[in-house]
């Protein structure tokens, strides 16, 4: 019963895979919005590194984001095809959750996750460390307006570590990148398929930190505009 797990979210991206007797193989890099070539190859990886064949994974968890436009869609388009043929069951978890399951262990309190959206906005989620699956608030903000967040709310994920040098660094739980953790979303996806909470391949559903950014097409004259009449 082989596990996959795909995070292209951000330009920390990550593959893991856990076997039936438990051994866990991983693959971690960073990418400059190169996730569609080098995400099938990582993959490939691992599973020469643990000896199996795709076709026998039995179940793929992949995060949904917020993350970039192609790199979401990437890391879903590789999940379904993955699936397609096999038996494999289908979990997307939101990957602010997959930033704060890391540390419930250490808080009792609520976690803001913070991902990159663009140059000056940043993705955020509120969640209760003591039910990590649960969103309570979500934004899209600039750090100045994060930071005045309550003072009693502790902060974690890949975009929390600016917030150096601006609050309180005790409340930053997380010290380094990259933040996610594959070992968390193996966890996850064993909790997932011992309750069979699955999901359909429909459910999984992209969640972009802004909107993409699609132009709008300009407005052009009727050719026939230009031809002068007889």
């Amino acid at each position: 019963m082989p596990i996959l797990t795909i995070d292209t979210s951000t330009k920390y991206a990550s593959v893991s895979l856990m076997l039936e007797d438990g051994n866990r193989f991983f693959s971690s890099w960073y990418t400059d919005q190169n996730h569609g070539a080098e995400l099938m190859v990582e993959i490939n990886k691992i599973a020469e590194e643990s000896k199996i064949t795709l076709d026998s994974l039995s179940h793929i968890t992949v995060c949904l984001g917020p993350g970039g436009f192609s790199a979401i869609r990437t890391g879903i388009s590789v999940t379904l095809g993955l699936a397609m043929g096999t038996k494999s069951t289908l979990y997307g978890v939101n990957t602010h959750v997959a930033e704060v399951w890391h540390h419930t262990k250490i808080a009792d309190q609520e976690i803001i996750s913070i991902l990159p959206a663009s140059k000056t906005l940043f993705s955020w989620a509120l969640i209760n460390s003591n039910h990590p699956t649960e969103i309570l608030d979500t934004g899209l903000d600039d750090l100045n307006t994060i930071k005045n967040f309550k003072n009693s709310v502790l902060f974690c994920g890949e975009s929390s570590v600016e917030l150096k040098g601006k609050i309180n660094e005790e409340r930053i739980v997380t010290k380094a990148l990259p933040s996610r953790d594959p070992n968390i979303l193996l966890d996850l996806s064993k909790i997932v398929i011992e309750n069979k909470s699955y999901c359909e391949a429909k459910d999984l559903r992209p969640i972009y930190s802004r909107p993409p950014n699609i132009s709008k097409p300009k407005n052009i004259s009727p050719i026939w505009s230009h031809i002068n009449d007889d």
